[in-house]
């Protein structure tokens, strides 16, 4: 499973034409939209699971 940051879920998500911006990715977090991000060792990531989120 890939792990990704805020910026690369926006990079990802931009490349694919929608029009979403980094802010928008961690308000979509803040609020609960996507599930809880995953610890890998001491810092929180995004996983191909919350991109699935965030598309639908």
């Amino acid at each position: 499973m890939h792990t990704y940051t805020a910026k690369q879920i926006t990079d990802i998500l931009q490349s694919e034409g929608q029009n979403i911006n980094l802010r928008t990715v961690r308000y979509y977090t803040q609020i609960g939209m996507v599930p809880p991000l995953e610890l890998v060792g001491n810092k929180r990531v995004y996983t191909d699971h919350h991109l699935y989120y965030i598309r639908a």
